[in-house]
């Protein structure tokens, strides 16, 4: 939520009401443009990140699998 800058819809775990998340809904309802180019903006860049990763991570797997067939 921190990194999508939608730390003020945080509800904790522990002790919120069914109110709470009304309320959240509800404002984010009034805010939904901004929350959703928010939300866009931060899978555009994250996107690129993880799939890079994905990558990454299928190359060891591939080599690892390679290297325990010979």
């Amino acid at each position: 939520m921190e990194d999508l800058d939608q730390t003020k819809y945080l509800l904790q775990i522990r002790n919120f009401t069914a109110n709470d998340v009304i309320e959240a809904l509800d404002h984010i309802a009034v805010s939904r443009k901004a929350v959703v180019d928010g939300i866009m903006y931060f899978r555009r860049q994250a996107l690129p990140i993880s799939e890079q990763q994905y990558d990454a991570l299928a190359r060891l797997a591939v080599a690892t699998v390679g290297s325990r067939s010979e």
